[in-house]
């Protein structure tokens, strides 16, 4: 975060660090009223996560400029997994 900050010279926040005790309220707001670019750091598993796939729908709500950085293991949810969203995102609990 500070190499990313020093270069951008911007204030950085990184949710990585918080997957404990989120409080999701805090947490679309800073998205909603003080993001300015949206990174998506593309995993495997990055959009099972409730409050990851939160920060993208409100981030295209407010028109965030948003860069996705795709890992190798990265895969988008198929359309069946998309009907299914609870579903989908419950299998990040089993891994």
């Amino acid at each position: 975060k500070m190499i990313m900050s020093q270069r951008v010279g911007y204030k950085v926040f990184a949710d990585g660090d918080q997957t404990d005790d989120i409080d999701m309220n805090m947490l679309m707001d800073t998205i909603r009223v003080r993001a300015g670019t949206i990174i998506v750091y593309a995993t495997g598993d990055v959009l099972k996560q409730p409050w990851v796939a939160g920060e993208i729908v409100v981030a295209f709500a407010k028109h965030r400029p948003t860069v996705l950085i795709k890992c190798p293991n990265f895969e988008p949810p198929s359309e069946l997994e998309l009907e299914d969203l609870s579903g989908y995102m419950a299998k990040a609990r089993h891994i």
